[in-house]
């Protein structure tokens, strides 16, 4: 008798707190859809469900690369109307001064009635296509090269990025685009994640399969100005912006000098080399660093330190900075360039 109070005591407990909650949501929430007004367009939204999801259900895809867990700030909205708490979430990744003029991350806040919030417009133009796989291959040990091919045209700029639904789950993940702009094929590159529950799904997938995309999202811009300087630097699978800013560069851009420095740790993890030394550019110069290895023809250590001894910047040349890689090399690269007298405002990262 005494094992059974015991477990029954707390088996009661669960249950009548779980009753409780139950009670309150439906005393609080109201009984249908409440109104969600969208830069001034009128939408319903189902109470109790996350502002992300209520945008994606009215078909507004505002990025969201860790699918909705709010570790990596993309889906921040503001808030035009009512009192919208600051959780710890939101602190991490939206500064002091947007936080006071109402932003927030959607995926950590839930609908309890008539809202209004306000999104970058060109997310209103967002679409959501279905793509086939049409080729595969590996180009490292943990590397998988896809190439994607929408039912309908996606017009991206170089350095963009697409959100990928995997699978029949309802988790996306933020790729980049490794191609040139104008391409008809979305290529990514997709680094395999032990136990990542997108990049195992995504090196799994059979050529011929389909799945569904959307985007094109994110804000890098080659800059219009005549004579700039373009320095790109890339470590690992960051290399994929890299490599479509190059291809775009080299086949529509004479009038811009291309520095490319590649961080990796061994030839073994280099990919793309080959590619880019087929380009044609008239001013385009590349230097690839191995920092786990030493090789005849390559720098041996990291990006910053052979962008610290090899790399001078142009005197009379405004320079445009564009960086994707881990926040350390990142950093580093960052303070090697302020050193050199690059304006932090002329740079342009991606940090993974």
């Amino acid at each position: 008798m005494h094992l059974l109070v015991t477990i029954l005591v707390p088996v009661l407990w669960i249950l009548a707190v779980g009753a409780f909650v139950l009670l309150v949501r439906k005393l609080v929430l109201p009984s249908g859809p409440v109104r969600l007004e969208v830069n001034d367009r009128l939408m319903d939204a189902t109470p109790g469900s996350s502002v992300l999801e209520a945008l994606g259900t009215a078909g507004v895809l505002i990025p969201s690369g860790c699918g909705g867990k709010g570790t990596c700030g993309y889906c921040k909205v503001r808030f035009r109307s009512g009192d919208v708490p600051v959780l710890p979430t939101d602190s991490a990744w939206i500064s002091g001064e947007e936080l006071a003029q109402g932003y927030r991350l959607a995926c950590q806040h839930r609908i309890f009635g008539d809202m209004a919030i306000e999104v970058p417009e060109k997310y209103l133009s967002i679409r959501r296509v279905q793509a086939t796989l049409k080729a595969a291959r590996m180009l490292t040990p943990d590397i998988r090269e896809l190439v994607l091919h929408p039912d309908e045209s996606l017009d991206f700029k170089a350095g963009q990025y697409v959100q990928v639904e995997i699978g029949d789950t309802e988790e996306q993940r933020a790729y980049s685009i490794a191609c040139a702009e104008g391409s008809q094929d979305i290529i990514l590159n997709v680094r395999l994640v032990p136990g990542g529950l997108g990049s195992t799904w995504l090196h799994s997938l059979p050529v011929g399969k389909s799945l569904f995309i959307s985007g094109p999202y994110g804000d890098y811009e080659l800059p219009g100005e005549h004579g700039t300087q373009l320095l790109l630097v890339a470590g690992g699978v960051g290399l994929a912006p890299i490599s479509s800013l190059v291809r775009t560069v080299a086949a529509t851009r004479n009038d811009m000098s291309v520095r490319v420095f590649l961080g990796f740790r061994t030839l073994e993890h280099a990919y793309y080399l080959d590619e880019f030394g087929s380009l044609s550019h008239p001013d385009l110069e590349m230097h690839v660093a191995l920092d786990s290895e030493q090789r005849e023809g390559f720098y041996h250590g990291f990006v910053h330190e052979m962008i610290k001894n090899v790399y001078e910047p142009p005197q009379k040349q405004p320079v445009s900075v564009f960086l994707c890689g881990p926040p350390p090399m990142i950093e580093a690269v960052m303070d090697v360039l302020s050193e050199m007298g690059i304006s932090r405002s002329d740079m342009f990262y991606d940090k993974f």
